[in-house]
């Protein structure tokens, strides 16, 4: 009898413990609609002292009631309580993430962003490289529930500094948008295109093949990454090269032709039909965006930026060779102006009859009745000093917030600004009805709201290229995706996610359209953003061993965007992994604007294969449309320092 009773008794503690195992929920998952409570520093201060069976029972109490599906806990809140706290958020139905804070380890000793799974309290890893955030309004949840749409209790992210208890971070409900990109598969040569010529000895060859089947190039193997893609730097003889990849049965084909250099023989210039300016002449000018030139025979010489409609008295004109052409150039205050950008008047002078001034929170708006003048500008840390050419006028500047004082100069009428180092942010003008507009900005500042930093910032993206503009070409060749596609992929990523944080974005194209280059500069001036990104992809020419080639550059023209470059830079390069290659100045057309921070961001090499099969993979894709936002951030956050 004593024995029956043990065996039931038995029998009925393994009932019970079948049924509790059949009753405990299986983790839910983070989702991109995601409302989280995130535990912060007082949190982990009230769980040294107290119990955590409590402190847990409380903190799914405290999601619950604010409507949260998921709760995000520092990773170093300790084992046994994050035990407690999934087991009792599982039976809610609702998630748990992990937030590394500062540089702790993972719990078991794992390095931060490392991969950690513990199937018993249902986290499961994130992939690696993900950005850090410096700032307790770029929580790891964003990032997390963002990029992956799906996650099983996760390490989210890097998250220093301090944490606020109770958080609720709002994720948006739309879904992330669709970055994947055409990339076909077959073994081929792609690059470079059908019937190249070069005088080069060696040409880099690439193109697709299956990763897990061996390939060869004219009999060698060749390296095929994971990817699909591979590449080679093969010599050339003279004439035609011929080279053949074969995989799995199936051969591909390209002929290269090498030719001797071209000798320095270059036919005798040719003139145009401009002419020199009379006595007296101005210039008024009719290209969107033009160079005023230190040496007019010389394009990289550049003084000042002028626009259409600008217009200036001649000092001087001279004939100059422009490659096999004979043109004329004109000397103005500010510099040369090719006959090419202009259009000669009678006179360049004009009088200003009136100057109005409208003053906003961070605005100012200068207007010049009477007249288009040229506006030259030198800038400093502390001032601003903006000419108009050819300009007079009898009277004083209104007062405003900027103060400054108008007097006549020896090139016009000058405008003389003095500000606190980072009070102006950028200036701008436009030419309308009424006469000249100046606008002076002042610097952005982060919102108050921790989950929309970003508020209130308008920012302008620009893909490069598009349509019958390829842009770089990578091993996916004309067939698969081009620099344009990735261009257009990043940028709506970063898209995204600024406005997630908050920001009004414009895209200069949202398709495989191609506006020109002075159409996108045009729409900067229009559109007036607190920053502006055109987002491109690098190249290199097809003469050696691009395996090497790598990483991250961004250019600027004007200082106002040098911080916003390296930042740039910076956190692209922490994200993916490529080389910083830092912040570099050139004159890339859609940079010379000095109303905002304006830059051009090159974010990998696509003819490596390596670094394309990186840039073109959906996932890295949205980590760089973080990596941009992170960048544009740092920028906003550092005018307010």
């Amino acid at each position: 009898m004593k024995h029956r009773f043990v065996l039931l008794c038995a029998l009925a503690a393994l009932l019970a413990a079948v049924w509790l195992l059949l009753r405990t929920p299986a983790p839910p998952a983070l989702s991109a609609n995601a409302r989280a409570l995130v535990l912060g520093d007082s949190f982990l201060s009230a769980l040294a002292a107290g119990d955590p069976n409590a402190l847990a029972r409380n903190a799914v109490e405290q999601a619950a009631s604010a409507g949260a599906s998921c709760i995000l806990c520092p990773a170093d809140a300790g084992e046994g309580f994050l035990r407690q706290l999934s087991r009792r958020a599982a039976r809610e139905e609702m998630a748990v993430g992990l937030v590394a804070a500062s540089d702790a380890p993972l719990p078991d000793g794992i390095p931060l962003a490392g991969r950690w799974v513990q199937e018993e309290s249902g986290y499961a890893p994130l992939e690696e490289g993900l950005p850090r955030f410096d700032q307790p309004d770029e929580t790891g949840a964003f990032y997390a529930a963002w990029a992956c749409g799906t996650l099983e209790g996760t390490v989210a992210a890097v998250w220093n500094g301090p944490s606020y208890t109770g958080l609720l971070a709002q994720l948006e409900t739309a879904a992330p948008p669709d970055v994947s990109l055409h990339i076909p598969a077959d073994p081929a040569i792609r690059l470079p295109a059908a019937g190249y010529i070069t005088s080069s000895d060696t040409c880099w060859v690439s193109g697709t093949a299956d990763p897990s089947a061996p390939a060869d190039l004219n009999g060698t193997p060749v390296t095929v990454n994971a990817g699909g893609f591979w590449g080679a730097a093969v010599p050339l003889a003279e004439g035609e090269n011929t080279f053949t990849l074969t995989q799995n049965g199936v051969s591909s084909t390209l002929v290269v032709t090498r030719i001797p250099p071209t000798g320095g023989t270059v036919e005798g210039p040719f003139a145009d039909d401009s002419v020199p300016a009379p006595e007296g002449a101005g210039v008024k000018i009719t290209s969107s965006l033009a160079s005023l030139l230190a040496d007019p025979a010389d394009a990289s010489s550049i003084l000042q930026t002028v626009y259409a409609g600008a217009c200036a008295p001649v000092l001087e004109s001279r004939q100059v060779q422009v490659g096999a052409q004979l043109t004329y150039a004109y000397r103005t205050a500010g510099g040369w102006v090719r006959s090419s950008d202009c259009a000669l008047t009678d006179s360049g002078v004009c009088t200003v009859t009136a100057v109005r001034r409208e003053v906003s929170a961070r605005e100012e708006r200068l207007l010049f009745a009477g007249g288009s003048p040229a506006v030259l500008a030198e800038r400093t840390d502390t001032s601003l000093t903006l000419t108009l050419a050819g300009a007079s006028y009898d009277g004083q500047l209104p007062a405003g917030g900027f103060g400054g004082a108008l007097t006549a100069g020896e090139g016009g009428l000058v405008l003389t600004l003095t500000c606190d180092s980072g009070a102006l942010w950028g200036w701008g003008v436009d030419y309308t009805d009424e006469g000249t507009v100046i606008t002076l900005r002042r610097p952005p500042r982060l919102s108050t709201d921790p989950a929309r930093p970003l508020e209130g910032l308008v920012v302008l993206l620009d893909p490069g290229h598009g349509g019958e503009d390829l842009g770089a070409m990578g091993p996916a060749g004309a067939d698969g995706a081009a620099e344009k596609d990735l261009n257009l992929a990043a940028a709506n990523a970063a898209a995204a996610r600024l406005r997630q944080m908050g920001a009004t974005v414009e895209l200069t194209r949202t398709g495989d359209t191609f506006p020109t280059l002075a159409q996108r500069s045009e729409l900067l001036r229009q559109t007036k953003p607190d920053i502006f990104v055109s987002v491109h992809h690098n190249s290199m020419p097809l003469d050696r061993d691009l395996w090497g080639t790598s990483g991250v550059e961004c250019y600027s023209f004007y200082p106002s965007g040098q911080a916003l470059a390296g930042y740039l830079t910076a956190e692209v390069s922490a994200c993916t992994g490529r080389a910083d290659r830092g912040a570099k100045e050139d004159y890339f057309y859609v940079t010379r604007s000095d109303l905002c921070p304006a830059v051009l961001l090159e974010v990998g090499f696509v003819p490596n294969p390596d670094e394309f099969a990186a840039c073109s993979d959906p996932a890295t894709l949205h980590r760089t449309g973080w990596a941009i936002a992170a960048g544009i951030r740092r920028a906003v956050l550092g005018a307010g320092e």
